[in-house]
């Protein structure tokens, strides 16, 4: 085993970690390596898988990879094992701390490289300000009591929104608070008769591929008056 190894933003903001054996033979059998990579409070953590060469197995409970968050030091899952050639991407943590787990068994019918990934920290307000396109966006971090919300051009309606605009804003409150969303008004109009032409989307964290919303509207859908937040963030 390789223990437990610890990456922090306070030492250097961005890195690239590689299983034992990745610029040589490849891993180990019997090989447990636990990595701890933490940000500040106020950051989350962006992991960025470039190769994973692992033996595959039935749910992958041979040799593994495994994400989790840390959160008040109890963990939570951020993405299920992975093994073989899997396709993982970007991953965004929902909290400031990732443990990253990588186990293999005695078992070892060839030579695996096992896996490499980058990691860098980013601000949480400086999460959604990354995936705007659009000036007229505004404001795109929140993290008062109360506060209004709306799409570019909403004050000029009936004004319509240009086309392929994509906007992300972020509510945060204090810790062991929710959040209340309520949408009073919501107008995309008859040329936005499919979700795929304009929709608005709802996530408890951020979203990456791998992703499902936590709710979706669009001029198609039946929407709830208002949502409530799992923990203390949204991302819209």
């Amino acid at each position: 085993g390789c223990g437990v190894t610890r990456f922090s933003s306070a030492e250097q903001s961005a890195g690239v970690i590689k299983s034992p054996g990745y610029d040589g033979s490849g891993y180990l059998p019997l090989t447990d390596c636990t990595y701890d990579i933490i940000g500040s409070p106020n950051e989350r953590v962006v992991l960025n898988f470039i190769d994973i060469h692992l033996a595959e197995s039935v749910l992958c409970y041979q040799d593994y990879i495994s994400l989790k968050n840390i959160v008040q030091g109890r963990p939570t899952l951020l993405m299920e094992n992975a093994c073989g050639s899997a396709k993982i991407g970007t991953i965004i943590s929902a909290s400031n701390w990732v443990q990253l787990r990588f186990h293999s068994s005695q078992i070892r019918w060839e030579e695996y490289r096992g896996f490499q990934l980058k990691y860098h920290f980013i601000r949480i307000e400086d999460l959604a300000r990354a995936e705007n396109n659009d000036p007229r966006c505004g404001k795109d971090f929140y993290s008062g009591a109360s506060g209004v919300i709306s799409s570019p051009s909403f004050q000029g309606y009936p004004s319509t929104v240009a086309d392929n605009v994509r906007c992300a804003w972020i509510i945060q409150v204090p810790e062991n608070w929710q959040i209340l969303l309520t949408l009073t008004k919501f107008n995309f109009g008859k040329a936005a008769s499919s979700c795929s032409a304009a929709n608005i989307s709802v996530f408890d964290v951020f979203p990456t591929a791998s992703k499902t919303p936590k709710d979706r509207f669009c001029a198609s859908t039946h929407y709830p008056e208002s949502i409530v937040s799992e923990d203390r963030m949204l991302f819209i």
